[in-house]
């Protein structure tokens, strides 16, 4: 989606925003123009407050003109309903647990998914991320998800198994909750994954205890579990569950069911 000013997003003219910083620009210069006269109006003598507004000048300048840049995400319009390609979707991988059969040796798994999901143009161009190889890291890469607010995550499970699968779903789990507030879709796959597998209850049930959380978590499996990415039958499935997915976060922003 595009970007847009605070005040595009708060929905006042750019105008308004023009005048505020003029006013704040004049707040910054009255202390050195005592007296001064311009056009019918007469700038005060600050002698007692001259420092307050020294230091408040150029702090309001800075705040309202930081106002025109885009920041915010814009939310179509109703007349223009969100389309895939409007969506942002991040790929997350551990390149020491990289599938075996890639088409390119430097690929990791996510590298190959966006390559798959590349080759429809119906779809959102994918952003690659790839997990920090460290425990202490983790907090800090669950504020950049959060900032960058994906509409899709696709993670592998053991994006985060360092060592251990026990420690990487763990790992994972503080993840996928840290999204809780967020209306953002999970994506996990994995080769220990089966279609149909009641296990996957349970692990969505484990993952987290809130309902809503678990509504937006998908699971995918593969049928080629020695080399994922290598079949085309794979590669298919793959592309149509994002598609399906996606399909219903667009229909979900157009206020649909």
């Amino acid at each position: 989606m595009d970007l847009v000013s605070t005040y595009h997003k708060l929905g006042q003219p750019d105008a308004l925003g023009g005048s505020l910083v003029l006013i704040s620009l004049a707040f910054m210069l009255a202390p050195y123009f005592p007296g001064k006269r311009i056009g019918p109006l007469e700038v005060p003598d600050l002698k007692e407050r001259k420092l307050l507004f020294q230091c408040l000048g150029p702090v309001l300048v800075l705040i309202t003109a930081a106002g025109f840049y885009p920041l915010w995400q814009d939310k179509p319009a109703g007349g223009h309903p969100v389309t895939m390609r409007d969506l942002s979707v991040l790929l997350m991988a551990n390149p020491r647990n990289t599938y075996q059969g890639l088409r390119d040796p430097a690929f990791t798994n996510s590298d190959e998914i966006r390559a798959i999901l590349g080759q429809d143009p119906g779809f959102p161009r994918a952003q690659a991320y790839s997990v920090p190889q460290s425990w202490a890291q983790l907090p800090a890469q669950i504020s950049e998800v959060l900032q960058a607010d994906p509409d899709l995550v696709i993670i592998h499970r053991s994006a985060f198994a360092h060592s251990t699968e026990a420690q990487g779903d763990t790992a994972l789990k503080a993840f996928v909750n840290a999204l809780a507030p967020r209306r953002t879709r999970l994506l996990i796959y994995s080769r220990s994954f089966r279609d149909g597998d009641p296990g996957l209850e349970t692990y969505r049930n484990w993952l987290t205890d809130d309902p809503g959380l678990r509504r937006r978590i998908d699971f995918h499996a593969f049928t080629d579990t020695a080399t994922p990415f290598a079949g085309f039958t794979d590669r298919q499935r793959l592309s149509s569950h994002v598609r399906t997915i996606l399909g219903e976060i667009v229909r979900e922003r157009n206020g649909g069911t």
